[in-house]
């Protein structure tokens, strides 16, 4: 059992390492080739619904690793991925309800009228945060962590 779990810590480890080389080389191939202002509102979407979505998120992610590892059998598994992913979609709903009706306010904020353009990713964003984060754990309880 313990040369599973460690096997499962390092296809994690691998996974998150091979995911920041990616946002690395995105982020750099965005500064390089996308104006300052351009660049410049892509950094404030994010920082704004990454905040958000970490206040709004409560360790829900995190939930996983203790309910649904504890859960005897797959019923009990089933039930709790349903409640998750319902108390997921509301949370998602909620944090970009609250982000677009917000808008005009980061835009104030951050004295940019582009984020105005990119109402919807405030929409939508917090959704896939919240799912992607949630989708390692799920993965690691089931001991498929090589499809990570």
């Amino acid at each position: 059992m313990k040369q599973s779990i460690a096997a499962d810590a390092t296809r994690l480890t691998i996974a998150k390492g091979i995911t920041l080389i990616i946002s690395l080389a995105s982020i750099m191939l965005l500064s390089r080739f996308r104006t300052l202002e351009e660049y410049g509102t892509y950094s404030q979407l994010l920082m704004v619904v990454n905040l958000t979505t970490t206040i709004f998120m409560l360790g829900l992610p995190n939930s996983i690793n203790f309910f649904l590892a504890r859960a005897e059998t797959d019923e009990e598994k089933q039930k709790f991925l349903s409640v998750y992913y319902s108390l997921n979609a509301v949370l998602s709903f909620v944090t970009g309800l609250i982000l677009v009706l917000s808008a005009s306010l980061i835009v104030g904020y951050f004295d940019n009228a582009l984020i105005k353009k990119f109402i919807y990713f405030l929409a939508v964003f917090p959704w896939t945060r919240i799912v992607l984060a949630s989708i390692q754990n799920v993965y690691i309880v089931y001991k498929k962590s090589s499809q990570l």
